[in-house]
């Protein structure tokens, strides 16, 4: 190629990258009716990338654009200064969007107090000595309280700089007292058997078998629909409350049986007296914990007591965490704790 064509062909290609934007918005649909959007961009390369925003605030979704645009053309995008209230106010409409109303109240009952505490000091005069001296300030707290609060603080900062809002990072490298994780309360499997014994013909019934033979969670339970059991294949479609994706778990016969005692027409397969009302079912569960000799537990052991049977019947890592719906495998290893019956069991192979 001579020289005058290869110049004729590098200024078409920038006219045709000039008539292309730098960046867009995608819009796409959840099974659960929610739009969510993502950015796309093509980079120096021509090619095309995309980041999943999460979100269907507009002024969220322009942010993110006008972040892409302004990295890629190497320039800073201006932060808006606004009052904490405000801040905290935006970041929960944020949430709000995307997360369920229980994450919604965590985020305020985290945080609120930290405002409210920090409320004479401007927001551009934070720093993390403060944060220090307010967990000091708290004696009572435990290491895990600590962390929740640190956690986030982190998660407001992350946002506010997606959002554009002028906030420093007051949290730094602050680390917390460490957390030790401890074993997750699980029913024994003779201990589950009495339990759903004791619970047959119960209107909790298929709730108890759904947590502890499906590994589903409470909001998960409570929001599927007789529409979302595939009776012919055995399955389940379970939508994904917590993290937004849906999954399809299979049913094993025992779990079948109670769901065919139990199956409505039309509707919700758990019936409750008031599905917003959780201590009111949750009594009704540690009654019948009772009843059957067990030790009386929530919603959520009975959801660990399924994954603590996998892993002891040898179930691999990745199987487990997809059918118990988990966004990251770090979670699924609190299912690998084992007993003194199985650390015998193992040094005995080795003999």
């Amino acid at each position: 190629m001579s020289v005058a064509r290869e110049k004729i062909s590098c200024q078409q290609i920038r006219v045709s990258r000039k008539a292309i934007p730098m960046a867009w918005i995608r819009w796409r649909e959840t099974s659960r009716g929610i739009r969510l959007a993502s950015v796309q961009w093509r980079d120096t390369k021509g090619r095309v990338r995309s980041k999943a925003l999460k979100t269907s605030d507009p002024r969220l979704v322009e942010m993110h654009k006008q972040a892409v645009e302004a990295r890629e053309e190497g320039r800073a995008l201006p932060s808006v200064t606004v009052n904490a209230e405000e801040a905290l106010t935006r970041f929960l409409e944020h949430v709000r969007l995307t997360r369920a109303p229980d994450t919604v109240r965590y985020y305020e009952a985290k945080l609120g107090p930290v405002w409210r505490a920090w409320a004479r000091a401007p927001m551009g005069t934070w720093n993390r000595p403060m944060l220090e001296a307010y967990i000091q300030e708290h004696a009572e707290w435990s290491p895990r309280q600590i962390q929740m609060v640190v956690r986030a603080c982190r998660r407001f900062i992350g946002w506010s700089e997606e959002a554009g809002v002028a906030c420093p990072d007051f949290v730094g490298s602050f680390r917390g007292p460490a957390v030790h994780r401890s074993e997750p309360e699980t029913l024994a499997p003779a201990e589950l058997d009495r339990l759903l014994l004791h619970a047959r013909g119960h209107r909790l019934e298929p709730a108890i078998a759904l947590a502890a033979l499906a590994g589903l969670r409470q909001s998960e339970f409570l929001h599927l629909q007789a529409g979302d059991v595939d009776w012919d294949a055995s399955t389940l479609l379970v939508r994904g409350t917590k993290t937004h994706r849906d999954r399809r778990v299979p049913i094993n016969d025992r779990l079948l049986e109670v769901l065919k005692r139990h199956r409505p027409i039309t509707g919700p397969i758990v019936r409750v007296v008031n599905p917003k009302n959780h201590s009111n079912h949750l009594r009704s569960l540690r009654l019948l914990c009772r009843k059957a000799g067990t030790p009386e537990v929530s919603w959520h052991p009975l959801r660990h007591t399924f994954g603590t049977m996998l892993a002891a019947r040898g179930v691999d890592l990745p199987t487990i965490q997809r059918l118990m719906g988990h966004a990251s495998g770090s979670t699924t290893t609190i299912y690998l704790h084992t007993d003194p019956s199985r650390m015998a069991e193992a040094v005995a192979r080795l003999g």
